[in-house]
């Protein structure tokens, strides 16, 4: 071989060593920005990976059909959320609502978890409202808005079957504005037996009583599922 043909092999040769030195330094810069992010948004470092670098459960590959949300976790169990949108309304919310409770309000890492999640993006950021006053949550019922429902503070409906005119049931001192699955869980207190009613469910103990009553037990209500300020 001249020495011509031999300069120009060389010249080939590191040519391509110096393309993949840098496509190396590139990706090695990628995955580098790849784990910063994760950090940033909670991800666990220490969370095992499989083989071609992806985050997994264990030590083989990721489940093809859910995803896990990593990070700090207040109930030391990782929520599942399935990729594909279940089919019943009440199975979309109970895992929304789960995945809301367990990441403790982190917006940004619930609606990775799935696209379908976006949905409830107003029920999940609505969820973590900071209570608020007495007179906000009513003058909030003139301004409907999603993630929100009206609640009586005097349960309607016992006190309709107790005999209370609807014009003192549906006026604007018993009406406040609360976000909906705050909404769901003081509807579920009231039918749940507790402690400080003998035992009895709210409801229950409710029956028969005077308006006044009512009016402290829903504030209470309020108050107890961080709606109302203490």
């Amino acid at each position: 071989m001249d020495s011509h043909a031999s300069q120009q092999g060389c010249a080939r040769r590191g040519s391509r060593s110096g393309y993949l030195l840098a496509a190396m330094r590139v990706q090695l810069a990628w995955a580098r920005l790849a784990q910063i992010e994760r950090w940033k948004a909670g991800f666990n470092p220490d969370q095992p990976r499989e083989d071609h670098g992806r985050w997994t459960d264990a030590g083989g590959p990721a489940p093809p059909k859910r995803i896990r949300l990593a990070g700090e976790i207040p109930t030391n169990d990782t929520p599942e959320v399935p990729r594909e949108r279940p089919s019943t309304a009440k199975e979309r919310n109970q895992i929304a609502r789960s995945a809301a409770r367990r990441m403790g309000g982190a917006v940004g890492l619930i609606l990775q978890a799935g696209s379908w999640l976006y949905e409830y993006a107003p029920y999940i950021r609505s969820y973590f409202d900071a209570p608020k006053s007495l007179e906000e949550l009513q003058r909030a019922v003139s301004e409907p808005q999603t993630g929100y429902d009206i609640h009586h503070i005097v349960e309607q409906t016992p006190a309709e079957l107790d005999g209370f005119p609807r014009s003192r049931i549906d006026a604007p001192d018993n009406l406040v504005r609360v976000p909906r699955w705050k909404h769901w869980e003081i509807n579920g207190w009231y039918q749940t037996e507790n402690k400080e009613f003998g035992r009895l469910t709210p409801r229950h103990y409710l029956e028969g009583k005077s308006w006044e009553e009512r009016s402290r037990v829903g504030l209470h209500a309020l108050t107890e599922h961080g709606v109302l300020k203490r």
